[in-house]
């Protein structure tokens, strides 16, 4: 059954339209992924592609044959054209000498000592920080894309690039008073 079809009978009202017209969605949109992404990216960008879809579906008219084919597939091309950006502008990492040293290293008791001490001062900067800068540098340690943060504040990216610089100065210089705070107040 073509699209047009499927999505007459879900706008009918039909029962199982709408799970037949989504897996078949889904059934043309995985070839058009796995001959231009990797095959751990097909998945996601189909499913990705099926949300904004069924998000935009209220509001989508028909405008003549195979339009709804063409509004679906223009969303899965955007879908796409995003995806490869990303992978543009942050290339995946590899595995460096450190990580590995990382995972099978054991710590010593005074290496554990300093690991704490460090965790807790870096715990107390982040708190002592404005919540709108902490928010921004926690979802760039999370390695979050910067347009999530800024659609969920109603920011511009530019704006949340900006926190994240600024927390990272403004956490830099708490670390700094308290290091030297400890150290005024250590006898020597």
């Amino acid at each position: 059954m073509a699209l047009d079809e499927l999505l007459r009978a879900l706008q009918r009202g039909e029962p199982g339209a709408e799970q037949h017209l989504f897996r078949q969605l889904r059934v043309e949109l995985l070839p058009f992924f796995a001959k231009r992404v990797e095959a751990s990216d097909v998945d996601d960008l189909t499913q990705q592609t099926l949300e904004i879809v069924a998000l935009e579906l209220q509001g989508f008219g028909s405008t003549g044959p195979a339009s709804f084919r063409s509004f679906v597939f223009v969303i899965a091309h955007n879908r796409l054209m995003n995806h490869q950006k990303a992978k543009r502008r942050r290339p995946a990492r590899t595995r460096t000498p450190l990580d590995v040293w990382w995972v099978r290293h054991e710590w010593s008791p005074e290496e554990c000592t300093t690991m704490h001490e460090r965790s807790t001062l870096f715990r107390a900067a982040m708190a002592a920080i404005k919540t709108r800068y902490r928010q921004a540098l926690e979802s760039r340690l999370r390695d979050e894309d910067p347009r999530v943060l800024a659609e969920a504040e109603g920011i511009d990216v530019g704006t949340v690039r900006t926190r994240v610089h600024r927390a990272i100065a403004m956490v830099s210089a708490e670390i700094e008073a308290r290091r030297r705070t400890e150290r005024e107040g250590t006898p020597t």
